[in-house]
């Protein structure tokens, strides 16, 4: 349901903004994919899917150079 994608895609993104820079990096590579894909799949059910960008400028502000390349690679991955 629209629901429980957008909270899944809510959990991925606290669980990587807050565990991702001490995590190895294949469940780093993963973990990214299975955000995008899950934002993909909702994008057109709900409205918290469409702020990927700003939820990732939040991962830029927060200062760290691991949450910084972490950003980029869930924007890359939207991308691709």
């Amino acid at each position: 349901s629209p629901q429980v994608r957008a909270e899944m895609k809510a959990y991925f993104l606290s669980y990587l903004g807050s565990k991702g820079p001490t995590l190895q990096h294949f469940v780093v590579v993963q973990l990214v994919s299975l955000l995008c894909r899950t934002t993909k799949l909702g994008w057109f059910d709900h409205d918290s899917h469409r702020t990927v960008v700003d939820d990732c400028k939040a991962l830029l502000d927060q200062g760290s150079s691991a949450h910084y390349l972490l950003a980029l690679r869930i924007l890359n991955a939207m991308v691709v």
